[in-house]
């Protein structure tokens, strides 16, 4: 194969190389809300790490996402949350937060 052959397969493959990623590596960083007269902070690290406060109660929590569910696992209980993510990242929509019939919109606060 050509060398110049080569340099656009390359560069297509990087390209898809960088597309989708680690569900988990998109939604760390430090997050903030206020829903229902709550004010909600969420940190989660991209090794599914992560802690929260609501109203001023806080938790160290674990973390597992795919591209529409993220399930969280505090102490042994273990809840699952769709979320929608916008597409620049600074936004994320988690519906039924720990199934408490509240909607969350949560604002980056920034990047981890």
């Amino acid at each position: 194969m050509k060398v110049k052959t080569l340099i656009p397969l390359f560069a297509v493959l990087l390209l898809f190389a960088g597309c989708g990623g680690n569900a988990k590596n998109k939604l760390a960083g430090d997050w903030s809300a206020v829903a229902n007269d709550l004010s909600y902070r969420m940190i989660l690290q991209s090794d599914g790490t992560g802690e929260m406060d609501i109203g001023g109660i806080s938790f160290i929590l674990k973390y597992t996402a795919d591209a529409e569910t993220i399930t969280f696992t505090i102490d042994r209980d273990v809840l699952i949350d769709r979320y929608t993510l916008s597409p620049n990242r600074k936004t994320l929509f988690i519906k039924n937060l720990f199934d408490s019939g509240v909607d969350v919109h949560f604002t980056r606060r920034r990047l981890r």
